[in-house]
């Protein structure tokens, strides 16, 4: 098995605690054309995704504990009242809903899909390409872009992302540029064609950018209108454990 430098092993640890820092740049686009390191990378990120959901789960087991505990230690009496306190304030919303379904007849129509996008839709975070902040210093045409990129001046970069020649395209994966063009083609309207970038690069299985490609395809359905295929999207989403928008699918469907 390809070995990997230690220095490079360290740099995934602050990738995904969001700690990359300009001089590690050219040393992760170095380490991203690596196999085993886009190996690593995945690993460690699905370890991480997967030790979030065990410490949630455990923390929802331990707070239905305490609140079983709470309850059955209460008297009978406090029982009641809380019964009678719960029924009067379930009436109370009840009525709030009707009156808000007679004042807004259209409240209980289809879902704004429109609406949801924009809701839930955010750019994927730059972690390719790292940005110079200092106007003064001379930057490259994938600085440009990826500035644009995260001031989400999103048609601009389309059109600059054509743009770039043979030796900017070298620096950094194929499967990278093209989920970033998709989110910015997605960001930019132009839904269809965001379509076409992001179900390639999800249908080609990619492990690093795949993923979160599937979950911006979904929102690329979402706001063309198509309903059926985003929900479909998203249920696909949530049947993998360790996939990195599994909790923004969940949260999105459960609106559908």
């Amino acid at each position: 098995m390809e070995e990997i430098d230690p220095h490079k092993l360290q740099l995934i640890d602050k990738f995904l605690l969001g700690n990359l820092q300009p001089d590690d740049q050219k040393i992760w686009e170095e380490a991203m054309q690596q196999k085993a390191f886009q190996e690593e990378l995945v690993y460690r990120r699905d370890l991480m995704a997967a030790s979030k959901a065990i410490r949630r789960d455990q923390m929802m087991k331990e707070l239905v504990e305490l609140d079983h505990q709470h309850f059955t230690q209460e008297s009978d009496t406090v029982g009641k009242i809380r019964s009678f306190r719960f029924l009067i304030g379930t009436s109370i919303a009840a009525a709030i809903v009707i009156v808000f379904l007679l004042w807004n007849p259209f409240g209980a129509g289809p879902t704004d899909h429109q609406a949801l996008f924009a809701e839930h839709f955010s750019p994927y975070p730059n972690h390719l390409v790292m940005v110079t902040r200092d106007t003064g210093l001379a930057r490259t045409k994938l600085e440009h872009v990826f500035s644009a990129y995260e001031q989400e001046r999103f048609n601009w970069v389309v059109e600059a992302i054509g743009k770039l020649d043979s030796v900017d395209l070298d620096r950094i994966p194929p499967a990278s540029l093209q989920l970033y063009l998709g989110v910015s083609l997605l960001g930019a309207n132009q839904s269809n064609l965001a379509i076409e970038e992001l179900r390639t690069l999800v249908d080609l299985g990619e492990e690093v950018y795949s993923p979160p490609a599937e979950w911006y395809l979904s929102l690329a359905y979402l706001r063309s209108g198509d309903l059926d295929k985003s929900q479909s999207t998203l249920l696909s989403i949530t049947k993998q454990l360790h996939h990195p928008f599994r909790d923004e699918a969940r949260e999105l469907l459960a609106v559908f």
